[in-house]
């Protein structure tokens, strides 16, 4: 199997994800999704991340993200490390979100509708102040509602090679905008996040 097949078999079912179903055959779409999902990051040479046995270095990430997000007042976030190639996000470490949405965004590239898509492919922060009025965020309004968050912003970890190397977001439970203050308090773990992710 090619990553053009895979990523168009994840397409798929993220869409299928989206629409109303009832429960069986939604586990069954997300267990198809989670072994496209794997075979991508195989052929992508990304890491598969075991949430509940993370390395040292996610652990590291994981305070930093807990800091991050106090600092914001958000109610949820994950950090997610660029695949060695550049091409896929994959969650390190995460506060706040239950299965579904860590099955759903296990594996992001910056061809996805999605906060963190978007950064990715366009190399900077993304705000979505309001994901139920946003035009770019129609698709993923179920993910939201069903993860309950209503504003998120993604920013990119820039490397010292200038390059990305992965991502920090945090979500919102209702409309937010953060300040560029906040944003200015959020760089020091931006900071951190990177040296922890290059270790």
């Amino acid at each position: 199997m090619d990553k053009t097949v895979a990523r168009l078999n994840i397409e798929h079912f993220r869409k299928l994800l989206a629409t109303e179903m009832d429960g069986v055959k939604r586990q069954t779409i997300v267990r198809l999704l989670a072994e496209e999902e794997k075979k991508l990051a195989a052929l992508m040479g990304g890491p598969i991340i075991n949430h509940n046995r993370a390395p040292r270095t996610h652990k590291h990430l994981d305070e930093i993200l807990s800091m991050a997000m106090t600092e914001l007042g958000a109610s949820k976030g994950n950090i997610q490390l660029l695949s060695r190639n550049g091409e896929t996000l994959f969650i390190a470490a995460q506060r706040g979100f239950g299965h579904d949405f860590l099955d759903y965004f296990r594996a992001v590239s910056a061809r996805d509708n999605c906060a963190c898509g978007y950064a990715l492919r366009e190399q900077k922060r993304i705000i979505i102040e309001d994901v139920t009025t946003d035009d770019s965020f129609a698709s993923m309004r179920p993910i939201a509602r069903a993860a309950g968050f209503r504003a998120v912003q993604s920013t990119p970890l820039i490397g010292r090679d200038n390059q990305p190397i992965g991502m920090l977001s945090t979500h919102f439970h209702s409309k937010h905008r953060p300040s560029e203050h906040d944003f200015k308090r959020l760089a020091p773990y931006i900071d951190q996040a990177v040296d922890r992710a290059v270790e």
